[in-house]
């Protein structure tokens, strides 16, 4: 993925559609997200995870049926 991504990538600067401060600040905001998340998840009690994605998604399904209702 990563070839075809940097296709992409050089394609759309050309083009002017990249903005590199917000890569930049994405990139650092998945990274501490990622390492956060990883040692939140090794250390969590059995069946936390689970708990919390359904969760997660019990919200999201609340907030895309509330809006296909108007």
């Amino acid at each position: 993925m990563l070839p075809p991504s940097a296709a992409a990538l050089v394609a759309h600067r050309r083009l002017g559609n990249v903005d590199a401060r917000m890569g930049a600040a994405l990139a650092v905001g998945t990274a501490l997200g990622s390492a956060l998340g990883s040692s939140v998840a090794v250390d969590a009690p059995r069946g936390a995870l689970e708990l919390m994605f359904m969760g997660g998604m019990l919200f999201l399904s609340y907030r895309t049926f509330r809006t296909v209702r108007r």
